[in-house]
């Protein structure tokens, strides 16, 4: 059986202990501050990396989509290319959904 979309095998759950352990023995958030202070750029990248970007729809659409069906967002999707609204580079066909944002109801 596979791991659900999203979570971490062996190694990533190792990789996440070792990076969490390595946080903490550097200083943890007063280490970060240091480097909020000292070289800005580096901590405003890293933020831009970690904080969830915000949704492009607003509070109704997300909570409309979250209650589509795969068939409903296969051609809602469909049509937003059709209209143009939707470029077809910004559509991988390898690309999760994050299913903390998105609950697809079967």
């Amino acid at each position: 059986m596979a791991r659900p979309i999203g979570s971490l095998g062996k190694v990533g759950c190792i990789l996440k202990d070792a990076i969490l352990a390595s946080f903490e023995a550097v200083g943890g958030a007063k280490y970060l501050e240091q480097v909020a202070r000292t070289d800005p750029r580096t901590y405003c990248s890293l933020i831009s990396k970690v904080i969830p970007k915000p949704s492009p729809f607003g509070q109704k659409e997300a909570q409309e989509v979250a209650v589509l069906s795969d068939s409903d967002l296969q051609r809602r999707v469909a049509a937003m290319i059709q209209s143009g609204d939707l470029a077809t580079s910004t559509v991988d066909s390898w690309q999760a959904i994050d299913a903390e944002e998105v609950g697809v109801k079967r």
